[in-house]
């Protein structure tokens, strides 16, 4: 069950201790009774994907030497160039249908994105 903070509800309860009774039985279900009802949600979530593409993104920085302040040193356009070669790598292997091999260079293109990301936000923090 979930528990609610006293400022949620703005019933009182029934003598019973349910809420939403002291409105009546023909009324329709309060919001409140409805969020009581349902099962709290999931706390965690494992994404096997996100943990692949962070992973690359690490092996980026610590083993190839792809850190920020070097990307920061990257014209886009060659950022651009890269992520355009990454997705001709996923095109192609698809096209001969070969799933490992696509998730591989989909999760490298997605790590060179963050790179980008963070490439773009450096310079908006400088301001250029």
């Amino acid at each position: 069950m979930v528990e609610l903070p006293p400022s949620c509800n703005s019933r009182t309860a029934s003598p019973s201790g349910h809420e939403g009774e002291a409105a009546g039985a023909d009324g329709p279900p309060s919001r409140v009774t409805a969020a009581a009802s349902a099962e709290p949600p999931a706390r965690y979530v494992r994404v096997a994907a996100m943990e692949a593409v962070m992973a690359e993104r690490h092996r980026h920085i610590f083993d190839c030497g792809h850190t920020p302040e070097k990307d920061r040193g990257r014209s886009l356009a060659h950022f651009a160039r890269q992520l355009a070669r990454q997705g001709i790598a996923v095109t192609e292997y698809t096209q001969f249908n070969r799933p490992h091999l696509v998730r591989a260079h989909a999760v490298t293109l997605a790590a060179l994105c963050l790179a980008l990301i963070d490439r773009i936000d450096a310079d908006t923090a400088e301001g250029k």
